[in-house]
């Protein structure tokens, strides 16, 4: 073949390439018009109502203060035959890839009947579909006394501990959690329900609300997508502190995704051991 035109075939080849190139880069280009970056903050604003005419509302946030940093707000009260109020604030963050964190700062009960106040960390393992996390608390039960003038003190306290460690594991529809909490207290609380005279000498609302200090508390959480919908059922047993007994709670959550940014969800507690039927709504904000 004449030398000019394997030159000629060269230099086309060569322009040919060069258009391929600046195609593929063209298309790349376009590509990014599709790209989402990841929602950083949520908001979770929700309330209910029971069939004997209680109620509860709140609203938590997980806001990004940084890539690898977010701060953690949830606020819910709960105006049952007992008043209680759950806060709990922190910070939280990724390590790497595979490993989270978080402090929490956590406050349960009513001012001046039982404040049980505790400092919570967790840490937290995911690989592919598994994931696994472990906590630790520690803190403090305060119970308060009624008005006795031969008791010269308001209230007595105890020392608390809690371990908590759950793993869970997500297929390409379903999805599971176990968990499992074991709480300790320098004191042994089981001895109010025992002795008529120390029941009598603490506050009433108190004692109501002691009786949902946990012993233990064991989980199991069963999920589902389709679409845009999420249906969860979680079942929890937990054994009292006071009064030794234990007792069952299930939980139907429905959500459906409204957009990116709005997700509405339903949420029954069924009526298992007694406990009232209760339904209520969540609205989710994600940004």
């Amino acid at each position: 073949m004449p030398r000019h035109i394997l030159i000629l075939l060269f230099i086309v080849a060569t322009l040919l390439q060069k258009v391929s190139a600046t195609q593929v880069d063209d298309d790349d280009f376009w590509l990014l018009l599709d790209y989402q970056e990841p929602l950083q903050n949520a908001l979770w604003l929700y309330g209910g109502l029971d069939e004997l005419d209680g109620s509860y509302y709140g609203g938590s946030a997980d806001l990004a203060l940084l890539d690898a940093l977010h701060f953690n707000f949830t606020l819910t009260e709960q105006n049952y035959e007992v008043e209680t109020i759950d806060l709990r604030w922190g910070f939280s963050g990724a390590i790497n890839r595979n490993f989270s964190w978080s402090v929490l700062k956590k406050f349960w009960g009513k001012k001046e009947a039982l404040e049980k106040n505790d400092l919570a960390f967790s840490l937290s393992y995911f690989y592919r579909r598994f994931n696994l996390r472990g906590a630790y608390e520690t803190g403090d039960v305060e119970l308060f006394l009624r008005d006795i003038p031969i008791i010269r003190r308001d209230s007595v306290s105890t020392d608390h501990r809690a371990w908590e460690i759950s793993a869970g594991y997500s297929w390409p529809v379903f999805y599971t959690q176990l968990s499992y909490k074991a709480h300790d207290y320098d004191r042994d609380l089981s001895v109010i329900a025992r002795r008529p005279r120390l029941f009598l000498s603490f506050d009433t609302v108190g004692i109501q609300q002691a009786g949902a200090l946990a012993d233990y508390e064991a989980s199991i959480l069963l999920g589902a997508r389709a679409g845009s919908m999420v249906y969860e059922l979680y079942l929890t047993r937990i054994k009292s502190a006071v009064f030794e007994d234990l007792n069952t709670y299930a939980t139907v959550h429905l959500a459906r995704s409204l957009s990116r940014s709005f997700e509405l969800g339903l949420d029954f507690e069924l009526p298992v051991n007694n406990v009232p039927f209760s339904a209520g709504l969540t609205l989710g904000i994600m940004w």
